[in-house]
């Protein structure tokens, strides 16, 4: 089972030896994960995160309450943009982990290209890349 895994014909497979009760494998990402297999709710959820990223211009995922999501979006807004804001929960906030490293929010995306938060991360952030002129190079292409 463990040489099928390693060889890409398996998907998964339990430990072996005195790893037996361990149970790696692959995600649909390709991404190896250590443990329980993902769910097929958190499957579903990493396909719909990654359905909404290509279908939209601009996707801030955010969080109510969070002072970093309110100000992106209310740049992106000030700029003449109409980003799609979408509130996270914690199955969506791991599918971004996956995706982009950290848990943290907001993490926007500019046409599938994830270009950070609102200062930092990704491509630099919303607001530096709205002052360098970048966020609208990315929307021009």
């Amino acid at each position: 089972d463990t040489v099928q895994f390693f060889a890409g014909k398996s998907a998964a497979v339990k430990g072996f030896g005195m790893l037996s009760f361990i149970e790696f494998g692959r995600r649909a990402t390709g991404e190896l994960y250590w443990g329980p297999p993902p769910s097929q709710e958190e499957a579903s959820v990493g396909s719909r995160l990654e359905e909404t990223i290509a279908s939209h211009d601009i996707v801030v995922f955010s969080s109510g309450g969070c002072p970093f999501c309110s100000q992106a979006i209310s740049e992106l807004r000030t700029a003449g943009y109409s980003p799609t804001v979408i509130d996270c929960d914690p199955l969506l906030r791991q599918a971004l982990a996956e995706k982009c490293g950290s848990r943290s929010v907001p993490k926007v995306f500019v046409k599938s290209h994830f270009v950070g938060g609102c200062n930092d991360g990704g491509m630099g952030g919303v607001v530096p890349l709205l002052h360098n002129g970048k966020l609208r190079e990315l929307m021009e292409s």
